[in-house]
């Protein structure tokens, strides 16, 4: 069966562009027949200080997209490794488990933080998702979406008193003047949480990682645009650590 083009309108007949900086984003999304979607509002990895959009009342109009449109896809996803969707994982492994491609892994991009398959064909396929230390996840998903896919690993033995915080902000020093930067990488180097990083937000180059033991950790900062720097903090309650960098 053809995938399926979604446009989202308000019970009011009004269309809801979808949209990003200021770009139109396409949502080609495969479905199965006879089954009930819900759709929601999310920002993808968002930092765990986002509100949540409520729900809206919508009807939908859909289309089949013709054959020659269902050409190789890519899929994106981010990995998890805790329930507040703070700590992503830089160290698991995708595969695909059924169809042509099966046995294809993805690719980490480092830069993005995303695994990536390329050259899927449409419609669904289905993943492993595993990691050291974590129960493996397979999960059926869609392919060619514009947005990533979320998944989240659950570790096999829960961190002993895993309920500190650690959040600052990445500022750059750039041209006499001083700015926080956004899309900063910040990882955690070495103990338990060895791989685990997130990014701060495009609005106040903040970073904030929940569920983390306490202790002595390395952690560095890291951009395409700025010297990367490495700092060590002593993680107890809600720690807050800023970085201070140059440009490259």
């Amino acid at each position: 069966m053809p995938p399926l083009a979604l446009f989202l309108k308000t019970s009011a007949g009004d269309q809801i562009d979808l949209s990003c900086c200021n770009t139109p984003v396409v949502m080609q999304l495969p479905v199965d027949s006879g089954v009930t979607y819900r759709i929601e509002l999310a920002y993808v990895g968002r930092p765990a200080s986002y509100p949540q959009v409520p729900p809206v009342d919508y009807t939908l109009e859909t289309a089949l997209l013709p054959f020659e449109a269902q050409s190789p896809r890519a899929l994106q996803a981010i990995v998890f490794g805790d329930p507040t969707r703070t700590q992503r994982l830089s160290h698991a492994r995708l595969e695909v488990l059924d169809g042509p491609s099966a046995g294809t892994v993805a690719r980490f991009d480092e830069a993005t933080g995303l695994y990536e398959f390329a050259g899927l064909p449409a419609g669904f396929v289905l993943i492993l998702a595993s990691a050291d230390g974590f129960t493996p996840l397979t999960e059926r998903l869609p392919v060619g979406l514009s947005l990533p896919r979320e998944l989240m690993l659950e570790r096999r033995e829960a961190l002993l008193d895993a309920t500190n915080t650690l959040a600052g902000v990445t500022w750059a020093d750039a041209s006499g003047r001083r700015s926080a930067w956004s899309g900063v990488k910040v990882e955690i180097l070495d103990g338990p949480l060895a791989g685990v990083f997130t990014f701060t937000d495009e609005f106040f180059g903040m970073y904030h990682l929940k569920g983390l033991p306490p202790g002595l950790m390395q952690v560095r900062a890291s951009s395409e645009w700025l010297q990367p720097q490495t700092l060590g903090v002593v993680v107890s309650g809600n720690t807050i650590l800023h970085f201070f960098m140059q440009p490259r």
